[in-house]
């Protein structure tokens, strides 16, 4: 099963920023099936600058953007 957001169930919000400072934003919530917890866990290296690597991150990517898509229509 892919990684996918829920667009029906995003919100937008204000939020604080890791700075503090209150933003405008969305809430995606972003779907990570548990069998694939491990695997992509296991190919990431937050030390690394240039983790995660495509085939990891361009999935995410994706279902962050489609979601942000939809919102963004309905908005």
């Amino acid at each position: 099963m892919p990684i996918f957001a829920d667009a029906t169930q995003m919100q937008r919000a204000e939020i604080a920023d890791p700075d503090g400072n209150t933003v405008e934003c969305f809430i995606i919530p972003v779907a990570v099936p548990v069998s694939e917890v491990a695997a992509e866990l296991a190919a990431y290296d937050a030390t690394n600058g240039t983790h995660p690597l495509a085939p990891q991150a361009k999935p995410i990517a994706r279902a962050v953007l489609d979601a942000l898509r939809v919102a963004w229509g309905a908005s």
